[in-house]
């Protein structure tokens, strides 16, 4: 799945220009519905983040997951991050993508994925189905 086809429904104000096919491919992780996960800590390590998901029986969602989500349930109160894609660049920084809203304004871009994230943010999740 291309996600152009993905991020142009969303009527977005700035799309940060590493968000490519290339350096976010595809990944089919199954199915399952994205809910969004919200820790009330202050700071949390996305190490932390990614533990306590898994205690609930979630697991990160992948850009995929979160762009087709966001379609009809985004609105723009949250900044919505998605760990389950991690690109890194030449660098050697690792970045996960964030759906944003700075005013009137609506965005996608990427964040460090080894930052502390805070309580304003949500991550979207996909529920693990039981074995």
């Amino acid at each position: 799945m291309k996600l152009a086809t993905l991020i142009e429904p969303l009527d977005l104000d700035y799309i940060n220009p590493d968000f490519t096919d290339e350096h976010f491919p595809y990944e089919d992780k199954g199915q399952g519905d994205v809910m969004l996960f919200h820790t009330k800590d202050k700071y949390l390590s996305a190490e932390e983040v990614l533990k306590r998901m898994n205690i609930k029986g979630l697991r990160p969602a992948t850009l995929h997951e979160m762009l087709a989500w966001a379609k009809d349930n985004w609105k723009d109160e949250f900044v919505v991050v998605a760990l389950g894609s991690v690109w890194t660049d030449r660098d050697g920084d690792r970045h996960v993508a964030c759906l944003d809203q700075d005013g009137s304004l609506r965005d996608l871009d990427l964040s460090w994925c080894d930052d502390d994230w805070n309580e304003f943010c949500r991550f979207a999740a996909v529920k693990v189905p039981r074995k």
